[in-house]
């Protein structure tokens, strides 16, 4: 009696979860064999392209064949010749290895007798057909993102800043996404006007200011042309890369994006020296020479028993502080900062304002993970309803059920981690304000970039280590206010802080609550130095909350 494998193979993940493909592949080989009187050995299932061999079932059948862990077969059957390969050298490659095998291989469907000579030329039409419909394809999408593009056109993710909208036309194009979008144009801004600043120093300023990214895209974020509204075509065919104005508003302008180019290239020509995030010299870059009045750089050197960290001056040479000395100054002056009594509660409204938007999302995502539990759940009683009614097999439910066991298993992790997040709210709001309320402590329990993003979000001004330094005189006047350090009457133009209203509800009462206790303290301020009070304030709350 012969005996044969069955091969059925489907070439995409919704067809191998739902399995009707498979199972009507399987269904037709077997009745092919029950009237061939063909003894089924095993049968593989695969859910991978066909273009190449390296296919997980394939390859397990191939090394237990070579292995010679079962024994050879007659036959290896499937319904269609594409079902087996649409790689015409590769298919016949392999069909000699099988014959030497004594394996046959046929398409039920389209049988062939490769005895004959000339029905390897159908063979070849079969697979061949397969094979240019899938280059076809392949070639047809590579042209249309390439027309796409020379168009203007974005055609990939959404790069940071920037989300999907639909145009009136009902057209797919790039739009600003405002609170990121802000974010990168300050970046390009401050690159642009301080092109001796460290861009390791911005990228740390606007990560205290609230940005989200990672720094090695905060890179590809300043060389990529399409912030200044353009778009990279590739080399296709015989063209090659260029850029085309694109269909998308540009964040920065062109002029603002060739500077930053500029600035970069001059930077990578310098000897880079990288700020160092060693806690004894947390310092570094914002504490100056008192003698040439440059930034002072820092370094370790090797004593009888231990290292001892410098602050020293690098142009003049002649200036040397020990840094644990200049480091416990400085947290001494920290120290003393204490928030005033109106503005504790000001921190104590915005913080409540950001953890109960925060409470809603964790209510949202809870509501949306139950939901999803339950469609899953749903799908399996329906599912086993159909198998019961013979309308899918036994084999199709398993797999059908063991996927939706995998999703609501992750689901229900997922359910319970918000359940946890939601009464840590607590824990939040008073560890917050205690760091909110008391700089010194906050200095004393933050690690190393902590500080550095708290430094970055305080100083307004450089430094200087003179023999007796008042280093909180460097704090913008905001902090000054905020901390109760003595601010002079004329104040400086304030920096600008950049972040997403989301207090729009209560902004104006926060505004004038700060008015009052200003007018209370016997100092008159307007709305507008009250708003960037606020500003300094919410980025205070959302510094210290993010790393809380």
């Amino acid at each position: 009696m012969s005996s044969a494998f069955l091969y059925v193979r489907v070439s995409t993940d919704e067809q191998a979860l739902r399995g009707y493909s498979l199972s009507f592949q399987e269904k037709k080989l077997q009745e092919y064999c029950s009237l061939y009187k063909i003894q089924v050995v095993d049968i593989i299932r695969e859910d991978h392209s066909a273009k190449t061999f390296n296919r997980p079932g394939w390859n397990k059948l191939m090394r237990s064949l070579k292995e010679r862990q079962i024994s050879f077969p007659n036959f290896l059957l499937f319904t269609k010749w594409d079902r087996f390969s649409r790689n015409a050298s590769e298919a016949f490659a392999t069909i000699a290895l099988l014959k030497k095998l004594g394996i046959v291989t046929q398409a039920i469907d389209q049988p062939l007798d490769l005895s004959i000579p000339e029905n390897k030329i159908l063979l070849a039409v079969y697979i061949a057909t397969s094979e240019v419909e899938n280059e076809r394809r392949s070639l047809n999408v590579k042209q249309g993102i390439h027309e796409a593009r020379e168009q203007g056109r974005w055609t990939s993710h959404p790069p940071l800043g920037y989300t999907y909208i639909y145009t009136s036309q009902g057209e797919k194009c790039l739009g600003i996404k405002e609170n990121e979008a802000t974010f990168i144009e300050t970046a390009f801004i401050l690159i642009a006007a301080n092109p001796k600043r460290n861009v390791q120093s911005i990228y740390e300023q606007l990560l205290a200011q609230g940005m989200q990214c990672s720094r090695s895209n905060f890179w590809r974020i300043l060389q990529n042309p399409a912030y200044c509204g353009k778009v990279n075509v590739p080399a296709f065919e015989d063209e090659p890369s260029h850029f085309v104005n694109g269909k998308h508003t540009g964040i920065v302008s062109e002029l603002l994006f060739k500077q930053v180019q500029q600035t970069l290239k001059d930077k990578r020509k310098q000897t880079v020296i990288t700020e160092s995030l060693n806690p004894q010299l947390i310092l570094r870059g914002f504490v100056y020479c008192p003698q040439c009045h440059k930034r002072l750089t820092g370094s370790r050197s090797k004593g009888r028993h231990t290292y001892y960290s410098y602050y020293h001056c690098q142009h003049c040479k002649h200036f040397r502080a020990s840094a644990d000395k200049v480091n416990q100054l400085f947290q001494n002056e920290i120290e003393t900062l204490t928030v005033g009594e109106g503005y504790i509660n000001i921190f104590h409204r915005i913080l409540s304002h950001f953890l109960q938007q925060e409470k809603e999302d964790i209510n949202r995502t809870q509501l949306l993970l139950s939901n999803s539990i339950h469609k899953l759940i749903d799908r399996i009683v329906k599912t086993n309803r159909l198998q019961l009614m013979n309308e899918i097999t036994v084999e199709d439910f398993q797999l059908i059920k063991v996927d939706c066991e995998r999703y609501i298993k992750q689901l229900a992790i997922n359910f319970q981690e918000s359940k946890k997040k939601g009464k840590a709210t607590n824990y939040i709001l008073k560890s917050t304000l205690r760091k909110l309320n008391d700089p010194g402590w906050f200095w004393s329990t933050a690690d190393a970039l902590n500080k550095r993003q708290f430094l970055h979000l305080l100083i307004d001004q450089e430094i200087i280590l003179s023999e007796h330094p008042k280093m909180t005189n460097s704090l913008i006047w905001q902090a000054q206010m905020v901390y109760g350090v003595a601010c002079q009457e004329e104040f400086k133009e304030p920096r600008r802080f950049n972040w997403v209203n989301e207090l729009e509800s209560i902004n104006e009462e926060l505004i004038a609550e700060i008015m009052f206790y200003e007018q209370s303290r016997c100092r008159t301020i307007n709305a507008q130095k009250a708003q960037y009070i606020l500003d300094f304030m919410v980025n205070m709350v959302l510094l210290v909350l993010r790393i809380t």
